[in-house]
């Protein structure tokens, strides 16, 4: 095993919530490493095994941090596959390339591969997104990156997440009028922490994302958007998983948005794909589809009824790459008969 290289240069103090402390004082989950991932009651099981975690290096929140690009190399079946993560974006994935090929458009601070979350109805008007805000210029972010492992086994961040728009900047509230952003700070109290590891359940080409949400303050309601790819416009061909097939969807651009089945994006001859699957729940996993003309979007959202409490959320995506077949062969194999 690689041991750990620990890297602490000029380190800034944090305040509790820029640290992740829950109110109770005890550390939210890295996500929680422990074997068989298990989420709350916001989130669901799947039977996934989780390869130990070989470390090639670790970063604790510094002053320097934010300047330090991350990268894991996987094998996939020999073939390599590359996750990074520009400083710009606070650890959300910016570059994903397997086959040579770029999975991820990483035009601003809100594509990417990355999580976000809304409260209160508000949407976009109080929208914490871990890569930054929307007026970040693309060598900068205002979510704060607390901490990093990265090597040949895992792919672990934790960041404080900037609110997507500045505080009064306008934008579209409930009712559909235009108002101010409901944020008055710049950076929320929501701790985004997301572990990565590939081969899950056994699949080379699928990777595990055990994914957390802390927050501190009670809130009415959210939606919450764990993981959100937007590939590049040569990924243009949209697929619904029905549990045994990938099928093509061609009601992307009549009828963007949400539906139940996992989803998927291929180039229009299914030489390169990437898809998601949830885990099963108390809280079902909806799965966004969204044409742009430099751009396609999938999302995972969940939609827990009732009031958001303080504390740790826990969900779990599963991203699957390779040929439009091979992505459908291993959803198919990670899906419970």
């Amino acid at each position: 095993m690689t041991r750990a290289r620990r890297v602490t240069v000029s380190p800034q103090p944090l305040s509790p919530a820029e640290a992740g402390v829950h109110p109770a004082g005890r550390t939210p989950p890295f996500p929680d490493p422990r074997p068989g991932f298990r989420p709350g009651e916001r989130g669901g099981k799947v039977n996934l095994r989780r390869p130990a975690p070989v470390l090639l290096f670790a970063l604790t929140a510094c002053a320097t941090l934010a300047s330090v690009p991350l990268e894991a190399r996987w094998s996939v079946n020999g073939e390599p596959l590359v996750l990074r993560s520009a400083p710009a974006f606070a650890g959300a994935v910016s570059s994903l390339r397997f086959r040579g090929v770029e999975h991820v458009n990483a035009s601003d601070h809100g594509r990417l591969l990355q999580g976000a979350i809304s409260f209160d109805e508000w949407g976009e008007c109080l929208n914490p997104t871990q890569a930054g805000a929307s007026s970040d210029a693309l060598r900068r972010t205002s979510s704060r990156l607390l901490s990093a492992t990265v090597g040949p086994g895992a792919y672990a961040t934790r960041t404080r997440m900037a609110y997507w728009l500045r505080p009064g900047q306008s934008c579209t509230g409930r009712d559909g009028a235009p108002r101010p952003a409901a944020n008055r700070a710049r950076l929320s109290d929501v701790v985004y922490a997301q572990r990565l590891t590939p081969n899950a359940g056994g699949r080379p080409n699928a990777i595990h994302h055990a994914i957390s949400f802390t927050t501190a303050a009670p809130r009415r309601s959210a939606v919450v958007e764990a993981l959100t790819l937007y590939a590049p416009a040569s990924f243009s061909a949209f697929h619904t998983f029905d549990g045994r097939r990938l099928a093509p969807d061609d009601r992307v651009q009549a009828q963007p948005g949400e539906q139940p089945r996992p989803v998927a994006l291929s180039t229009p001859d299914g030489r390169h794909a990437i898809g998601f699957t949830a885990a099963i729940g108390d809280v079902p996993a909806r799965y966004g589809r969204f044409h742009y003309p430099d751009t396609n979007k999938l999302n995972v959202v969940f939609r827990p009824a009732g009031p958001y409490a303080p504390g740790d959320h826990l969900y779990e995506v599963v991203t699957v790459v390779g040929t439009l077949a091979e992505v459908e062969e291993t959803m198919r194999a990670l899906t419970p008969p």
